[in-house]
């Protein structure tokens, strides 16, 4: 489980999940993120993650799409 506070950036939750060994590079994710819209929606919450997860699925439920 992560959790994402109010203020975080889409780089900082990336970091978190990287730090928590769910996704290989912050930065790549983060990447993502932001080539796909999601950087600006990611919601403040806990979110139960796991590493077999895809860039996709990790980005959606984030932000709750």
């Amino acid at each position: 489980t992560i959790t994402v506070q109010s203020g975080m950036s889409s780089y900082d939750v990336a970091v978190l999940l990287e730090a928590a060994d769910i996704v290989d590079s912050a930065s790549d994710f983060d990447v993502y993120l932001n080539q796909n819209g999601y950087s600006t929606r990611i919601e403040v919450g806990e979110f139960k993650v796991t590493g077999d997860m895809s860039y996709e699925e990790l980005a959606k439920l984030l932000t709750n799409g």
